[in-house]
């Protein structure tokens, strides 16, 4: 499988559009510092550990500016195990992606994928991320609960507009068989 989707044509790997650890400098052992829990003129949403939502003013995002004002994704950099994924027991690889809207940032305890003009792109992007292909190809690399950037080197970045060659609006499972079928997957496989 790890043959065929790396030598797929035009494989770029996802790490292309995922940031490290920490993307917008706020840790959360600062968080409760350099925020407020209440919304307020110009503030941008902080989105921390265990779904919180904290606000934060725009001197405090010390990198990534740009992708601050952007459609992204944040996804946990911590869940999970690593393992095989099989119909008969599920192992748990990722947890839920989040969309982040422009003006919102996130702690170092998740990280941040895309960087995107338009909200249905972020979109296309969350259900990638829940597809059986892309949880298996992360396996592939992930050996404990830690997920950095570099467990996505082998999954293949797509096309997330209404111009791809995947048909987003459909349900996960048939963006599955179109992957599937993209990269010339067998039944076995």
């Amino acid at each position: 499988v790890l043959k065929k989707v790396k030598g797929s044509k035009g494989f770029v790997p996802l790490t292309d559009i995922t940031t490290g650890r920490n993307p917008f400098g706020i840790t959360g052992n600062n968080a409760n510092k350099l925020s407020s829990d209440t919304p307020f003129e110009g503030a941008y949403d902080l989105r921390c550990a265990h779904e919180v939502i904290r606000y934060v003013s725009e001197d405090k995002i010390t990198r990534n500016k740009l992708l601050a004002d952007k459609w992204k994704v944040f996804i946990s950099k911590s869940n999970g195990a690593a393992g095989t994924l099989s119909d008969n027991k599920e192992v748990l690889i990722l947890g839920k992606p989040y969309i982040g809207r422009p003006k919102s940032v996130c702690t170092d305890s998740l990280i941040t994928i895309g960087c995107f003009d338009t909200e249905d792109e972020a979109v296309n992007l969350q259900k990638y991320l829940t597809t059986k292909f892309l949880r298996f190809m992360v396996g592939l690399l992930k050996t404990s609960q830690n997920i950095t950037q570099i467990v996505y080197k082998f999954v293949p970045k797509q096309d997330f507009t209404g111009k791809s060659d995947i048909n987003w609006c459909l349900p996960i499972s048939q963006i599955d068989m179109q992957l599937y079928t993209k990269y010339g997957l067998t039944e076995e496989e």
